[in-house]
């Protein structure tokens, strides 16, 4: 099968982070013998480039400037007028994109759109929820990445009986590869390497450092798990436009000595080692409705379970697929006033009972396992594209 990806943002030489997923889901195609092009309409400059073997067309960022994607318009036609694809596969459901989507159609057999989460929430903009439901009017296949995307996305176009078969949920997954250095490690091993008291229960987050992520919350349950328990690390790796005022909290709260914050790490492979010398992972998205945003899946929850580490998210947003209450982690309120210490009562469950850590641990590795790997999510969509559900 021949297939031509989607998308406004995609991992270069130079940036290997941005839409990494999107990456890893084209690789997986590769991988099962399909051919992979890009066409990424959200990049810094104009150019062809092979990524690790795939090709890119760039075409530079343009927002919604109609005049600029007009013109980007002429230069994808005139870059694939003679092509043919069997499947178009739109990463992300962006309404500036709707320009493009004609000519798409004209060159290919089926048309797809993934849609993350906020993408697929209604807006206060009226236009582009027109447009966007025009989007998905057209298209052949909708791919919510959770089943609460996909509630969105039945209230933004909506759904019909009609419209509602063309709509399947397919969860996003991980490249287990990225973790096959990792795995063999033993975790006193990776805590000497970066120097990390064996005896600490390690708490870790990886996110942006946003306000819908819930850091502050997080934070607040670390303090009331040390009031009881002083042997507790927590690191936080991420950027974001709340760094300064969670890092002022920390030292508020008196607990610079145990909250470590890592801006970034660059390298997959040195950050899945901070997934493998941790005890828990944590993050306690919240869904922002003012200004629409919200966790369409997580894919972080299920790095970690792949690890064998216990998660705990909010109870809300695509994490309810990421993270199987009282299974593979818990799930809390993050809009509860008790929700902190909600976290710190998980936090010492898991610490003290063995048996309850054990039982989440395996059954993250199995639920990954069985249902949230890149190949199961391509072979999932190729099923579904070959009316073969």
């Amino acid at each position: 099968m021949k297939i031509l990806s989607i998308t406004s943002g995609y991992p270069d030489k130079k940036n290997r982070v941005k839409k990494i997923f999107a990456h890893e889901q084209n690789l997986e195609f590769k991988r099962q013998e399909h051919e992979v092009i890009v066409i990424n309409v959200g990049a810094p400059e104009t150019l062809f480039e092979n990524f690790e073997g795939i090709d890119v067309y760039k075409y530079m960022k343009s927002g919604n400037n109609l005049l600029k994607l007009y013109k980007t318009l002429l230069e994808i036609k005139k870059q694939f007028k003679n092509k043919y694809f069997d499947l178009v596969l739109f990463n992300g459901l962006a309404a500036n994109q709707y320009i493009f989507l004609n000519f798409l159609k004209s060159i290919s057999n089926k048309v797809a759109v993934i849609v993350h989460g906020t993408d697929g929430m209604i807006s206060k903009n009226l236009l582009k929820n027109s447009i966007r439901r025009k989007f998905l009017k057209n298209v052949n296949f909708i791919f919510p990445v959770s089943y609460y995307t996909d509630t969105l996305v039945a209230h933004l176009e909506k759904r019909t009986n009609k419209s509602a078969s063309k709509s399947i949920v397919v969860p996003n997954g991980i490249n287990v590869d990225k973790f096959s250095d990792v795995v063999t490690i033993s975790e006193n091993n990776l805590r000497n390497e970066f120097k990390i008291d064996q005896g600490s229960f390690v708490v870790l987050t990886v996110s942006d450092l946003i306000e819908r992520k819930g850091i502050d919350i997080l934070i607040d349950a670390i303090k009331i798990f040390y009031e009881t328990n002083k042997k507790i690390k927590h690191i936080i790796i991420g950027r974001g436009d709340q760094a300064i005022l969670l890092k002022e909290k920390v030292a508020k709260l008196n607990l610079n000595h145990i909250v470590e914050f890592i801006d970034y790490v660059a390298d997959d492979k040195q950050l899945v080692k901070y997934y493998k010398l941790c005890d828990v992972y944590c993050m306690v998205s919240k869904t922002l409705y003012d200004k629409p945003a919200c966790e369409g899946f997580g894919i972080s929850y299920i790095e970690a379970s792949y690890l064998g580490k216990p998660v705990i998210g909010g109870d809300n947003g695509g994490t309810t697929t990421a993270i199987k209450h009282n299974f593979t982690g818990y799930l809390v309120n993050p809009y509860s006033k008790e929700c902190s210490k909600d976290i710190a009562n998980y936090l010492s469950i898991l610490q003290k009972d063995k048996k309850e850590y054990n039982r989440t641990s395996n059954n993250g590795k199995l639920a990954v396992n069985r249902e949230f790997t890149w190949k199961q999510n391509v072979s999932r969509i190729l099923k579904i594209i070959n009316n073969d559900r």
